[in-house]
């Protein structure tokens, strides 16, 4: 019975030993009483349980790092910001004129405009001329008017291709046909300058006319036109700063051009954006497409004069040689002087005491305005 006790005691042993996987922890030592026996397994067991149990272990929590901004574009010469297409550097830009007359309005593809232009034309409205940085991603525009005289050479300024519906066919004509300026007419690419069948009922067909802007490629290249920026035009349109920030003026959240008795542009500081938007005539300028109102980094106010070339139709010069003007920017506003040395070059801006005014990255508002006409607070 004894041997039977002994022999039950060992397996037992075995199993639970086993089971832990600490055979070498494990003696047994057998003794002259079942008693003793089964007293020295128990114990060897309970120790071989013991020395067995898992030690906590820390883990080390995985940090997953955040992946790098994806580059947003290459550098676009009128902005100073990276958002031009690798496809339109080096490139050309292109001007549109584009129709302001309350009649004709709300205009759409102008928010996308990199420079914008105002200026006056007979009878005390403004016209606009939209400048677009990527000739391969201008959106259809409308509504297309007419040329005068001193927007080409505007254009000109920026090395752009000239895009208009119909021209006066003086002053401006001979201005185009002097100055050898690339541009396409309207009037003679009915394909690429079709009305807006939605506007037909509810406008006058002069203000229907838009641009279609994929097909902009496509005329530059069947003409066989220089698309590659010249070497002198291949720069900046301004001394851009590398980050945008306050110029250094007296406080202007907002403030009014007034083109005529008729005719008024007013921009409001967005504080949250950095930007000014845009009012024409006391209300939102929309792009009713884009159904955003146009707004602007900066806003130069240049002061000019006008007076009337053609009685017959009231036709005005712009006197485009340079003087007085004002830049708006992140709050603030200071006088500047603003020249050109040539019909076709670029504005100079300077301060006032002659250094080339540093502009802050962002898209632009240019308005040519008679002198004394800024009002702003």
């Amino acid at each position: 019975m004894k041997r039977k006790i002994i022999c039950f005691a060992l397996c037992l042993t075995a199993v639970l030993v086993s089971a832990c996987d600490k055979k070498e922890d494990t003696k047994i030592t057998t003794k002259t009483t079942t008693n003793d026996v089964v007293a020295e397994i128990i114990t060897a067991t309970t120790t071989t349980v013991a020395t067995t149990t898992t030690p906590e272990t820390t883990t080390t929590p995985v940090t997953t790092p955040e992946p790098e901004p994806e580059p947003m574009g290459e550098y676009n010469n009128l902005t100073g910001e990276m958002t031009l297409s690798s496809e339109a550097v080096g490139k050309r830009p292109v001007a549109v004129m584009v129709n302001n007359i309350t009649y004709s309005l709300p205009q759409y593809g102008t928010y996308d405009a990199d420079i914008m232009y105002e200026c006056l034309v007979e009878g005390g409205i403004t016209r606009l001329m939209a400048v677009y940085s990527d000739y391969t991603a201008v959106p259809d525009v409308c509504s297309i008017r007419s040329c005068r005289y001193y927007y080409p050479m505007l254009a000109m300024g920026h090395d752009a291709i000239y895009f208009h519906y119909g021209l006066d066919k003086t002053v401006a004509a001979e201005t185009l046909d002097r100055l050898d300026t690339d541009h396409f007419d309207g009037g003679y690419w009915s394909d690429a300058f079709p009305a807006d069948k939605d506007r037909l009922n509810d406008y006058s067909r002069e203000h229907t006319i838009f641009l279609d802007g994929d097909k902009i490629p496509k005329l530059i290249k069947n003409r066989g036109m220089r698309i590659d920026l010249s070497e002198e035009y291949n720069k900046s349109a301004f001394k851009f700063k590398d980050e945008a920030s306050q110029i250094g003026g007296k406080s202007c959240v907002e403030a009014e051009i007034d083109f005529s008795y008729a005719y008024y542009s007013t921009f409001k500081y967005n504080e949250e954006n950095g930007t000014y938007v845009k009012f024409h005539n006391g209300e939102k300028h929309m792009d009713s497409r884009a159904e955003k109102q146009l707004e602007y980094t900066n806003i130069f106010c240049l002061e000019t004069t006008t007076e009337i070339i053609n009685t017959k139709n009231n036709l005005i010069s712009v006197d485009l040689e340079g003087g007085r003007g004002y830049y708006i920017s992140k709050g603030e506003i200071v006088a500047i002087n603003w020249s050109r040395e040539t019909e076709t070059s670029p504005i100079l801006f300077t301060d006032t005491d002659g250094n080339e005014l540093e502009v802050n990255p962002g898209k632009s508002y240019i308005g040519f305005a008679p002198k004394n006409k800024l009002t702003y607070k």
